[in-house]
Order: C-alpha cells, then structure tokens, then sequence
C-alpha cells in the first residue's frame, strides 16, 4: 500500500522545483552582472582621479620651478611677445592655445607615469605702483608675474591648469 501511493504522487509532479530553479538562477545571475558593472565603474573611477591627482602633482612641481626661476634672478628678465627668453608680456600667451609643446619651459620632475614633462609659462604683469607711492617714501620697484603651469597625468585626457601671481622685489 506505501508503494502504491507513494508511486501515485511521483506520477503527480510537473517539474516546479526545476522551474523555480531557474529563476533564482536567472535573479542571481542578474545581480552578479550588475556588481561586476557596477566593480568596473568604480575601478575607471579610482584611475581617472588617480590620473587627475598625478597631473595635479605635476603642475604644482612646475609652478614651483617657475617660482624659484624668479627668485634667483638678480635682475628683472625683460619680458617679451614671444617668451623667448623665459617671460612673456601680458597677454601674448593663451594658455588655452594647445601649443604647450613649443611654448611653454618643460620641467623635469620626480613623478612616475606622466605622458608628457609638464610646463610653464611666466607673464609679466602691469600692475600700477601708484598705490605704493607717498612723498615720504621712494618707489618700491616691484615686479608682479602670472605664472600658468600646465600638465597631463599618465593620459592626455587628464590635464590640470594651474596659476598663481608672483611678486619680486629688485
């Protein structure tokens, strides 16, 4: 009599533990499509802030350099239109022109996995002095630069621009 019954409910099944089965499969299946999306997001995510903070780095060296090239002049450097000798004047550089390659002084510096030596260009500014002058007192001859560094990360897709302003005192 137990065989019996026991061979009507195996008659009885129709498979649903096979077909619900499959659909856990099919869910977990789905969610682990979506992590690994999600995993490969934030792994270009990590690298392009890495990428962004080595350019970073890199302009700051070279705003450094230019700074210190100022600082070791003993007498001002005659600015031109074409920075040839260093410093230009005023407004003859744009430094969003894409021609850092000829233009702008290369630096060297410590950094690993830059494409590209990062550069600087250093503007003499007119700044009137009128402000500085009492008749008590002698000019104080200063000279003001604006110095815009540029540089690339391990890419030429991550590029920092940086500026500062610059004075000496000759």
């Amino acid at each position: 009599m137990y065989t019996q019954n026991r061979s009507l409910s195996l008659n009885r099944q129709c498979g649903s533990v096979l077909f619900i089965s499959l659909i856990i499969l099919l869910v977990m299946t789905i969610l682990g499509v979506q992590g690994l999306g999600t995993t490969i997001l934030e792994e270009k995510m990590s690298g392009n802030y890495r990428d962004n903070h080595i350019a970073f780095e890199a302009a700051e060296a070279a705003l450094q350099e230019a700074e210190n090239w100022i600082v070791t002049r003993t007498v001002p450097p005659v600015a031109n239109s074409t920075g040839s000798n260093g410093v230009w004047t005023e407004g003859n550089f744009s430094m969003y022109s894409g021609d850092w390659s000829s233009k702008g002084l290369s630096v060297t510096t410590g950094i690993s996995n830059l494409s590209a030596n990062p550069r600087y260009i250093i503007e003499e500014l007119f700044i009137p002095l009128g402000a500085e002058m009492t008749s008590q007192t002698a000019l104080t001859q200063k000279y003001f630069y604006r110095i815009t560094a540029r540089a690339v990360g391990g890419t030429n897709d991550a590029e920092v621009l940086l500026q500062t302003t610059f004075a000496k005192q000759y």
